[in-house]
């Protein structure tokens, strides 16, 4: 199972993705949910995860900041926002952000972001044990 970190400041929002979405069964577990990005980097230092999924606007620094943060890690990002700004959706490509999603988020949206970012985790994991079991 892959780990999964959730963020948003809107408590209800943040519920019904994090509860209501059938993670498990697409490989996926929440670690943890955050209505705070600070909080959220404070977790990420102790507790590596694979995937962040942010709010675009937050009270203490946007995803994108957020996003830049992360690029150290080997983490993927999906970024979902009710802005349909073009600058908010340039700079998150610049940024190389798995998906940006608009807000109300569909089902179908969701399945298909996280079964992209799977294949992508499943195949940098088969690298990874790959060089571990070669001799060179």
């Amino acid at each position: 199972m892959y780990q999964l970190i959730i963020i948003d400041d809107e408590e209800k929002i943040l519920e019904g993705i994090a509860e209501l979405f059938p993670w498990n069964q697409i490989g996926f577990e929440v670690a943890a949910t955050f209505t705070q990005d600070s909080a959220a980097l404070d977790y990420l230092e102790t507790h590596p995860v694979d995937v962040v999924m942010t709010d675009i606007q937050m009270p203490d620094m946007n995803g994108l900041e957020l996003t830049r943060r992360l690029q150290a890690k080997e983490t993927e990002v999906v970024i979902f926002s009710s802005y349909s700004d073009y600058k908010y959706m340039r700079e998150a490509l610049q940024l190389e952000v798995s998906d940006y999603l608009l807000k109300p988020v569909s089902y179908s949206e969701l399945l298909s972001t996280f079964e992209k970012v799977k294949g992508r985790l499943d195949a940098r994991h088969a690298v990874e044990t790959e060089r571990e079991g070669s001799y060179y």
